[in-house]
């Protein structure tokens, strides 16, 4: 086999692995305390930099509110 179909091979059953274990890898990320810490991080961050909110309550209720419209998937 030339290193070409050997790498095409590979690529084809990695992908074939992500694929089969994405809706797991979900729930892993859903369950973990770290996704949450993340993503809090990240919606401060983004409310700080993008939306002119002065009272800290609103910054946290939009934050809040932006978390809930996120939604994380697994894809084929």
């Amino acid at each position: 086999m030339t290193n070409t179909l050997k790498d095409a091979n590979k690529t084809h059953a990695l992908r074939l692995l992500a694929t089969g274990f994405s809706k797991q890898f979900v729930e892993y990320c859903e369950g973990d305390q770290r996704l949450c810490d993340v993503m809090h991080e990240l919606v401060t961050d983004f409310i700080s930099e993008n939306i002119p909110v002065v009272n800290e309550d609103d910054q946290l209720d939009l934050a809040y509110l932006l978390l809930d419209k996120v939604y994380l998937t697994a894809t084929n």
